[in-house]
């Protein structure tokens, strides 16, 4: 009788199955808990790191505003020194007169009269590469050829074209605008005292 119930006492200090599934489950939930834990502290790294981005483009963005604007401003006054220059291109490398009388030939073909001792300087431009053309720039007292909107014209059979001389960043904004007027995107675009002009299309 001793024995049966020392046994009995026994069997009932050992949990039952159903008490050890509920501690299983409640370890299972304890390490779920966690995961959420870790997640929500996850997805908040994932949340700053996003802002941080965010305001790095906006200060991106601002730089380059600012650099845009001094490139503006330090583009203006070079522009301004050049207002009494030119550029001819087209004409050929083996013309056999000099720059000085090419400007001469290339205004009177365009209904301008200039004397040999008007024009400040004149020479070549340099090319990377060999070309039958090279630009040629000239200076005025006080410019008298016509503006770059009306500039093409003919002499000796070949295409001559007067245009102002700009400064790399105007040159640049001019390329730019001419292969969008290639892709329709814009109707036309021209250069009048330093600066960029063109017309979009009506839609």
């Amino acid at each position: 009788m001793q024995g049966t119930i020392t046994t009995l006492v026994k069997e009932n200090n050992k949990p039952s199955g159903d008490v050890a599934d509920l501690q299983h489950i409640a370890k299972n939930n304890k390490e779920v808990e966690k995961l959420k834990g870790d997640f929500i502290k996850q997805n908040q790294y994932v949340t700053s790191l996003e802002m941080k981005l965010e305001c790095e483009k906006k200060a991106s963005k601002q730089q380059k505003s600012n650099i845009q604007e001094l490139q503006e401003s330090l583009d203006e006054p070079e522009q301004y020194s050049r207002k009494n220059y030119v550029e001819i291109h087209g004409i050929p490398a083996d013309r056999g007169i000099s720059t000085d009388e090419v400007v001469c030939k290339v205004a009177s073909a365009v209904g301008v009269q200039i004397a040999l001792e008007n024009i400040e300087i004149s020479h070549c431009l340099h090319v990377h590469r060999k070309k039958r053309t090279k630009p040629i720039i000239a200076k005025f007292p006080k410019l008298c050829l016509p503006s770059s909107q009306a500039t093409l014209q003919q002499l000796a059979g070949q295409r001559i074209f007067i245009n102002e001389n700009l400064t790399s960043y105007q040159s640049d904004m001019t390329k730019l605008a001419i292969e969008k007027r290639k892709d329709r995107k814009l109707l036309s675009t021209w250069s009048l005292d330093g600066k960029i002009f063109f017309f979009l299309p009506e839609k």
